[in-house]
């Protein structure tokens, strides 16, 4: 299964995201980060790691932003 490459931002987003769900399925309170999963798995059921390069500027700084919120919550902050 190929998920793109690590510079991706939807390859980036999908690492938070699994490590987020991971973090929650073992009992860390996930109700900071519910609306940017929400997002996140909207945005996912419609596109793949290789829609990235033709997104907008607009949408990547969106992938980007959900990236770096679950980055924050996977690394305690």
């Amino acid at each position: 299964m190929n998920l793109g490459h690590p510079s991706n931002g939807i390859t980036k987003l999908y690492a938070q995201l699994l490590a987020t769900k991971l973090n929650i399925a073992n009992g860390v309170n996930g109700a900071s980060v519910a609306s940017v999963i929400a997002s996140a798995d909207a945005f996912l059921a419609t596109k793949d790691w290789t829609y990235w390069n033709s997104l907008s500027k607009v949408d990547k700084n969106k992938v980007l932003g959900w990236m770096s919120a679950l980055d924050n919550f996977n690394n305690g902050y």
